[in-house]
């Protein structure tokens, strides 16, 4: 994995639908700088907690900071770029295999999570692959696209981290920060450090999706790409709760 090196995707129609292929590689830095479309990942880690009796799944937010390139303070879900691989560097012929291309994002999905995320008081967890799911395809959360000249362009993919219930079950009464553990990255390119999160909380869909109608501004770019559509439209925001419910159901979860 090369880590500065990107993957440049397109996005192209099919009879079948839409698709993404890869179109080279790119550096970070000059992704960033001329709006290069690329692909990333957002990872929701979401925690089931008991609320009055039920078990309600929650999202871990962080807050992000001041020293973050963008968005500084405000909060935000774990994230991260599509990085080029071995094969991608050698073998052109795997830049349109469908399958490659959804493994790329589901390993750097479960990638972010773990190098992110650690739960204190079970610091052997690794979240595995069945603990990973995707809502709504690859990159349909993309940004920059209808901005022109705009610096970030991505194909972005949403994935829900779960921790499962038999390992940690959130008391109504625990301190979040005595649980999980979340590392943000903090710096420039090639001179990256990793930072302790100064603040968390768990919080159901609901209810973030209300601050955020009512704060939009003290959210990242990263959750707010996903929360906005949830916002506007009622079809995604309705499927987004059941996608997360129904994770949960088997334990006896509650409202979302």
């Amino acid at each position: 994995m090369q880590k500065n090196l990107m993957v440049i995707l397109e996005r192209y129609l099919t009879p079948e639908g839409v698709r993404l292929r890869i179109g080279g590689i790119v550096t970070r830095d000059v992704a960033h700088y001329y709006g290069v479309p690329h692909g990333a990942v957002q990872v929701a880690v979401v925690a089931p907690k008991v609320v009055q009796g039920h078990t309600v799944p929650q999202v871990l937010l962080h807050w992000r900071s001041r020293w973050k390139k963008t968005y500084p303070e405000t909060w935000d879900i774990c994230g991260g770029h599509i990085d080029a691989d071995e094969r991608i560097l050698t073998d052109e012929t795997a830049w349109e295999e469908q399958r490659f291309i959804q493994g790329l994002f589901a390993a750097t999905a479960l990638r972010e999570a773990n190098e992110e995320v650690r739960l204190r008081r079970h610091p052997d967890f690794q979240f595995r692959e069945e603990h990973i799911r995707c809502f709504g395809g690859l990159g349909v959360f993309e940004c920059g696209f209808d901005a022109p000249g705009a610096q970030n362009r991505e194909h972005s993919a949403l994935y829900f981290a779960f921790v499962p219930g038999d390992v940690l079950t959130v008391g109504e009464s625990d301190d979040v920060e005595e649980i999980f553990l979340v590392e943000d990255t903090v710096g420039f390119a090639g001179q990256e450090k990793e930072e302790v999160a100064s603040r968390l909380k768990l919080v159901s869909l609901s209810d973030l999706l209300l601050d955020f109608t009512k704060n939009p501004d003290s959210y990242a770019d990263g959750i707010a790409r996903v929360l906005s559509r949830a916002r506007d439209e009622p079809g995604t925001r309705r499927m987004l709760f059941e996608f997360v419910r129904s994770h949960y159901q088997g334990a006896g979860s509650g409202r979302v």
